[in-house]
């Protein structure tokens, strides 16, 4: 009985080292997939203003700030925003802006953006 646990546990440790060049490509891959850049953009923009600029019949203007933290140690480059606004997580606005910022390292930035929306 004993012999056989032996020979299994060594079988178990041989296919574990096997894997280990296997681990030694694939982990360093992962690990710099999950540190991407622009991961934080999305957590770290925030409504800071909204102000109505014209009203029509089926469509109402606003002008909207938001909030851009930068929480790196780099320049933030920004080449145009789309924005889609939510109210109690129903969609309220959509906006689009084609100017280009640039936020620097732990800086922070309200960004105007036109949003429209309808009232159908």
């Amino acid at each position: 009985m004993y012999k056989t646990a032996s020979l299994f546990m060594k079988t178990n440790l041989l296919n574990g080292l096997r894997l280990l060049p296997v681990l030694a490509c694939v982990l360093p891959v992962l690990a710099g997939c999950s540190g991407s850049k622009t991961k934080f953009l999305y957590n770290h923009v925030r409504l800071a203003d909204i102000q109505v600029q014209e009203m029509r019949t089926l469509e109402t203007t606003f002008q909207a700030g938001l909030r851009v933290l930068n929480p790196t140690g780099i320049n933030l480059m920004i080449k145009g925003i789309h924005c889609e606004l939510k109210i109690d997580g129903r969609p309220f606005a959509t906006g689009l802006t084609s100017a280009q910022y640039e936020i620097p390292p732990y800086g922070t930035a309200v960004i105007q953006v036109p949003v429209f929306a309808s009232t159908l």
